[in-house]
């Protein structure tokens, strides 16, 4: 059986289009859907997302991402700017900057404080080259010390390869 998937987040904005989804001879396996499943998978009712400006001003995953019944929450938008050029400016050109990601750190901690989000989708490819796992475990280590409880990274392109994977292994969306 063949599927179509988009390895990145921003571009499954032309899915939105009725006239793409008709053409389409076989199905999506639509990134937002997987990150939706994972977020109920754990439980979690209060998620942040961070992408580009396009991707989180918009609703084409954001919509995805709510089917899994969780509230979804993304950073001001007085923040956007400054993530989405560390997305182009730096991460897609190789350049990794401990200032950028102690911002993108910032940023999730300060959604943490006004939403009490449980977990926050890296809802763009390249974030992960910045917060990397490292940085990922120390983050939820401190947060389960300060607020005793769980914290997330939802990887998006992670998430979307594993259900690939699986689909590719048994054939199932």
């Amino acid at each position: 059986m063949d599927a179509i998937a988009i390895c990145s987040n921003t571009i499954h904005r032309v899915l939105d289009e009725p006239s793409i989804l008709k053409s389409l001879k076989a199905p999506v396996i639509h990134i937002g859907d997987c990150v939706a499943e994972r977020i109920a998978q754990l439980g979690l009712k209060r998620v942040g997302f961070l992408g580009t400006k396009f991707t989180m001003q918009e609703e084409f995953m954001l919509a995805h991402l709510k089917k899994s019944g969780a509230e979804i929450y993304v950073p001001p938008e007085a923040q956007w700017d400054r993530i989405n050029s560390i997305i182009f400016d730096e991460l897609c050109k190789g350049a990794i900057h401990a200032g950028s990601r102690d911002f993108l750190l910032a940023v999730i901690s300060d959604m943490v404080e006004r939403y009490h989000i449980q977990g926050v989708v890296l809802g763009c490819t390249e974030l992960p080259l910045s917060i990397t796992k490292e940085y990922q475990l120390q983050y939820a280590f401190d947060h389960k010390q300060k607020y005793s409880e769980e914290f997330f990274f939802l990887d998006s392109e992670k998430i979307h390869l594993e259900a690939l994977l699986k689909f590719c292994i048994d054939g199932v969306l």
